[in-house]
């Protein structure tokens, strides 16, 4: 009779079969993709509703990233403010400070446009609203140990979670689960049982962001340096599917509202005058399941 560490050690082990085996499908290639932003130095997007999305842009001027918001397909770009790694859950804009004591993690109410500090630890990044609004994941080196920390914004508490050695934390629509990166690939944390399961095992994988509907994992895949891509894998059978092909260096996929679409931050290999743009933020739809 199998013991439940067993059973667990099998469908992990049958999970990580299925991903080798599991032929990846083609990729659809960025030729789809149209650019919403450009001819800015980009360092992370998400979308606020299904016509608006909020970047993180670096201003040399002011010396560090400022997070805008811009209405799609062409509308105006509004000003933030200073910070980095913005996630979404609204009407609140989570964000990590970068101006010189204003470290730490940040609460900003897109309504009414006040803030609130969380923590004033520089160490701590990468911040993830839970949909029930009552907390905060987030990543840090805090005590010289990298790991997830749970931030509880009613009792004002902090939480250390038992995944050590990651980044990158993603939650999944229901709460119940959390994707990050440990050492270049890409995991899950079940809060209720504290369970880990490995879900790649090759190349370097970061960067991951649900599905609205839970079902899949947008994520970047660098096989061969700088050749990032963006990958999507299919949690229910494991399987994984290339949406960007040769090498885009991508960075930051996140799923639009309804799930049709998704962004990313990668290459503008257009040129103005000869020369390359630089990077932009594109639109990619979804290929149909």
């Amino acid at each position: 009779m199998k013991t439940p560490l067993l059973n667990f050690l099998s469908l992990a082990l049958l999970a990580s079969l299925a991903l080798i085996l599991a032929p990846p499908a083609a990729a659809q290639g960025a030729r789809d993709a149209v650019p919403v932003a450009a001819g800015g130095n980009y360092g992370s997007c998400g979308f606020r509703t299904a016509g608006r999305i909020v970047f993180t842009r670096f201003d040399f001027e002011k010396g560090g990233e400022i997070i805008f918001q811009k209405e799609l397909p062409a509308g105006p770009e509004k000003e933030l403010g200073p910070g980095t790694e913005p996630a979404l859950r609204e009407p609140w804009l989570a964000y990590a400070g970068t101006q010189p004591g204003q470290e730490g993690l940040w609460l900003l109410n897109l309504a009414t446009g006040t803030k609130k500090r969380l923590t004033t630890n520089p160490a701590d990044h990468n911040p993830v609203l839970l949909p029930d609004g009552k907390g905060v994941i987030f990543s840090s080196f805090r005590d010289d140990r990298l790991g997830l920390f749970q931030a509880d914004l009613a009792a004002g508490t902090v939480k250390r979670l038992p995944a050590e050695n990651a980044i990158q934390p993603a939650v999944a629509p229901d709460g119940q689960t959390v994707a990050f990166v440990r050492q270049n690939q890409l995991w899950m944390l079940d809060l209720k049982s504290m369970k880990e399961t490995q879900l790649t095992r090759s190349g370097d994988n970061f960067a991951p962001a649900f599905s609205p509907d839970g079902t899949q994992l947008a994520y970047v895949e660098q096989s061969i340096q700088p050749l990032a891509n963006v990958a999507v894998l299919e949690l229910r059978g494991l399987g994984k599917q290339l949406l960007t092909a040769g090498g885009t260096e991508a960075r930051s996929p996140r799923f639009a509202p309804d799930g049709t679409s998704l962004i990313y931050i990668g290459l503008d290999t257009r040129k103005e005058n000869g020369v390359a743009a630089g990077n932009a933020i594109w639109q990619l739809p979804m290929p149909s399941k």
